[in-house]
């Protein structure tokens, strides 16, 4: 039987490569995103999650088999930090009880490279215990909202994993998209390119294909990992973990 996924961010960049694919392979994908989706909100907002989740369940009142809270935002700091971590984990926690009417429930959110790399030492974790520190961030929203939402994933998979939910993040680098295409232009983005060891960046399918595993029935034992698809960039940089 095919199974349903919500994929947020559906309309562009990574989450129309997956919402493709899925389509592709037969399965049914209600999209989430501003415009030009099969539900349209505003995850910025508590209100604008719980009109997602109302929409979601109205489509699908029997359930869904996988939530990829994948939408997100660059910048600025106060958005990044309501959509990037408020807005997914209120996607995942809202449509938790539809997932548990599936027999192989999974979930993915779309965390970063910056997870390991990028940002300050100790915001992330103080947003993930529910500090206030957007006086603090200083532009460095997005990697401070990604690494806070790999926190929240690492803490939460285990409660997760035992009412049967698979919890897991993939972490992307640079990937070609419209809301990367944006930053494209910083000066030390070729630098950091130059850095990667498989020496250029995602393409859209590419980590469509690795979503579209974690979220299938086929990833039968991995929860809580923090899956890093960056050309190998996080290895070259901290080779000390093993």
């Amino acid at each position: 039987m095919a199974r349903t996924t919500v994929v947020t961010g559906s309309a562009s960049g990574i989450g129309r490569a997956i919402a493709d694919l899925l389509r592709e392979r037969g399965e049914r994908v209600i999209g989430v995103d501003l415009k030009g989706a099969e539900v349209t909100a505003d995850l910025s907002t508590a209100e604008g999650c719980a009109a997602m989740v109302e929409a979601v369940t109205m489509l699908a009142p029997d359930g869904v088999d996988a939530v990829i809270a994948n939408a997100g935002v660059l910048q600025p700091d106060a958005l990044c930090i309501a959509v990037n971590y408020h807005g997914a984990i209120r996607t995942l926690e809202g449509l938790r009880p539809l997932l548990a009417r599936s027999p192989a429930p999974r979930a993915v959110v779309t965390a970063s490279l910056a997870v390991a790399i990028g940002a300050p030492t100790g915001l992330a974790e103080a947003i993930d215990r529910g500090e206030d520190v957007e006086d603090r961030l200083d532009g460095t929203g997005y990697a401070v909202s990604k690494r806070a939402i790999g926190h929240w994933v690492r803490r939460v998979a285990p409660i997760w994993a035992r009412a049967g939910i698979l919890l897991n993040a993939v972490c992307p680098g640079l990937v070609e998209t419209p809301m990367q295409a944006a930053s494209m232009e910083n000066p030390q983005v070729p630098a950091m390119i130059a850095t990667i060891p498989m020496g250029r960046i995602a393409r859209p399918r590419e980590l469509a294909e690795l979503f579209a595993f974690l979220a299938s029935e086929a990833n039968s034992y991995m929860s809580g990992q923090l899956v890093f698809a960056d050309g190998g960039l996080e290895a070259a940089t901290r080779p000390e973990l093993c």
